[in-house]
């Protein structure tokens, strides 16, 4: 949720918005850089998929 936010407001800084979020909500400091490292991995995912996704569609449609 979260993430949505920060990409509506800015797509360039949602991992700035997301890293300030967890920093004001998370009590151990050390744990923030590894949950901005796991949404930075799951978000390189989900873009590769989605650029595979309409890859495949425009082979398709041609």
């Amino acid at each position: 949720m979260v993430l949505l936010i920060a990409t509506v407001l800015d797509p360039s800084k949602r991992l700035f918005y997301l890293e300030w979020f967890y920093e004001k909500t998370r009590a151990v400091l050390n744990e923030v850089d590894k949950l901005v490292a796991i949404v930075k991995l799951l978000w390189n995912i989900y873009e590769l998929q989605y650029f595979n996704i309409a890859e495949n569609k425009s082979e398709v449609e041609d």
